[in-house]
């Protein structure tokens, strides 16, 4: 039963993006809110939920809002009819891609070079239960000529979406596994929201965090191909917390797997947190 003189002030924070982008931001309170910092305070999220399409394959070369290290393009690939002497450079469009539909995308492009578009001479397979992915390399298929595949073209990080990260360049006929596990799910199986300015809010791995909830991703399996999950609205208990005397913004941020910026290219997040004074 709730104490007679607790009161609780509702924030809602949504963000919708049109075009690639984060969902971190701060709301800046028109009328600033005072808190009697001798009285305990609790805070929880009531609901998290996210509806828009997180991408595996984007270029976020040019998106100041993320920090430096994580302005990468998971969708530049680059191939060469000419073993390497030349290149073509194929930038994939920001999306969420199997294996399948990066190969499709990619022959797509260059189905010109080919004898029999319906047969190409470059293919990307996965295997989900090892958890590795094939390339096929078959310059017969040609026209004329000899395949090549550059999975760092560029700085592209494609190679470790794909788990090809010791060996990225490819100029001879055969099959190549990957020679590391595929981040096909980019940013992980779940999304953390990170409350600043309220202290602890939650124990990670033994250490202190301001992460308020988890977002839990859903996969969707077919066989042998990976497919990126989908979101599902998630809250939190009731956490106490450190108040300033005055609450000027709500800041939120988003982040996956390694402590990744969750980067999305529609859709919406919506965040409402429920500050109680007892």
């Amino acid at each position: 039963m709730q104490h007679p003189n607790t009161t609780a002030r509702v924030f809602n924070y949504k963000r919708t993006l049109s075009s690639l982008g984060t969902f971190d931001g701060a709301d800046y309170l028109e009328i600033p809110q005072r808190i009697n910092t001798a009285r305990p305070h609790t805070l929880s999220v009531q609901v998290a939920s996210i509806t828009s399409n997180i991408p595996n394959v984007y270029n976020a070369s040019a998106l100041s809002s993320l920090p430096v290290e994580q302005r990468v393009n998971t969708g530049l690939i680059g191939i060469s009819k000419d073993k390497g002497v030349t290149w073509t450079a194929i930038q994939l469009e920001n999306g969420v891609y199997t294996p399948l539909n990066i190969s499709n995308a990619i022959n797509a492009t260059i189905d010109t070079w080919y004898n029999d578009p319906t047969i190409p001479g470059f293919t990307i397979h996965s295997n989900s239960v090892l958890g590795v992915c094939y390339i096929i390399l078959d310059s017969t298929k040609l026209i004329a000529g000899d395949l090549a595949v550059d999975f760092a073209y560029g700085g592209s990080k494609i190679g470790e979406l794909l788990g090809f990260v010791g060996t990225t360049l490819f100029d001879a006929d055969g099959t190549y596994q990957s020679d590391a596990y595929p981040k096909l799910d980019w940013f992980g199986n779940y999304v953390d929201v990170h409350i600043e300015n309220f202290g602890s809010l939650s124990v990670i791995a033994g250490k202190s965090s301001d992460t308020a909830v988890s977002i839990k991703l859903e996969t969707s399996t077919a066989v042998n191909s990976y497919t990126y999950p989908l979101t599902t609205g998630e809250h939190s208990y009731e956490v106490p917390v450190s108040c300033n005397e005055s609450i000027t913004a709500i800041k939120l941020c988003f982040t996956g797997r390694d402590s990744k910026t969750v980067v999305a290219f529609d859709g919406e997040v919506s965040v409402n947190i429920v500050l109680k004074e007892y």
